[in-house]
């Protein structure tokens, strides 16, 4: 009989495997299954379930520095990064997000707005021009080999949209 889990899987797991991690871990999906007691595939496809699960403890172990991958473990498990990776992981997922961003405010823009609503019009064209705002200054943003001054983020926005008006 398995024990009683008085909160959140994710949280179940990472209790227990915590103490084992450490920069360049490899973690076994079979440990994962038996703790969080969720079958990873289900007819050889990742299970819904898993995933989300998944997606909750991967999210707990960034919380606390631990970036993981799933490249080259041919479906075996997940390695923790080692710290000197870090960097150009999270580089790579801000250009993979900044360039979901651009297909949104595409998306968007080829959006036949005849017959729409006034109201649903405006709602549409406001979130394209918040998504280009995003994904603009998200872009300078990623190639500035140097970022503005430390004061605030609010004020380097600021420098980088006075930039942007010419």
């Amino acid at each position: 009989m398995s024990e009683t889990k008085t909160f959140p899987m994710h949280l179940h797991v990472w209790e227990s495997i915590k103490d084992d991690l450490h920069y360049g871990a490899v973690v076994e999906w079979t440990k994962i299954e038996e703790l969080s007691e969720i079958p990873r595939l289900v007819h050889n496809v990742v299970n819904p379930k898993f995933a989300f699960f998944w997606m909750q403890l991967e999210e707990r172990l960034q919380s606390c520095g631990f970036f993981t991958t799933q490249r080259g473990m041919n479906e075996r498990g997940f390695r923790v990064l080692h710290r000197e990776e870090i960097a150009d992981h999270v580089k790579k997922k801000l250009s993979q997000q900044n360039r979901q961003t651009k297909k949104m405010v595409v998306g968007m823009s080829v959006i036949e707005r005849s017959g729409m609503k006034s109201e649903d019009e405006k709602k549409l064209e406001f979130m394209q021009t918040k998504s280009s705002f995003i994904h603009e200054f998200n872009q300078r943003l990623l190639r500035k080999r140097e970022l503005p001054d430390h004061a605030t983020a609010s004020k380097g926005f600021e420098r980088l949209l006075k930039e942007r008006r010419g």
